[in-house]
């Protein structure tokens, strides 16, 4: 997933990572889970890569995707 806009990561919310782990399977999925590349703090660019998601399911990544609008876990400043 790609940032949308530029800005300092102000928060991590780690209740909506929980979420969205679970809609791609983890930790049921062995092979399922996410990698943030940015904390709290951190310099974002539009455009570059904030994180990877990953599903033993297709179905399941797309949920994730589809989801990230309603669980933002990250936001900026």
């Amino acid at each position: 997933m790609k940032a949308k806009d530029s800005g300092i990561v102000k928060e991590v919310d780690s209740k909506n990572v929980s979420i969205i782990a679970k809609i791609l399977g983890a930790p049921v999925q062995k092979k399922s889970g996410m990698y943030l590349y940015k904390k709290s703090g951190e310099k974002v660019e539009a455009g570059e890569t904030i994180m990877t998601l990953y599903s033993q399911a297709k179905q399941n990544l797309e949920e994730a995707k589809d989801s990230l609008n309603n669980f933002p876990m990250l936001s900026y400043e």
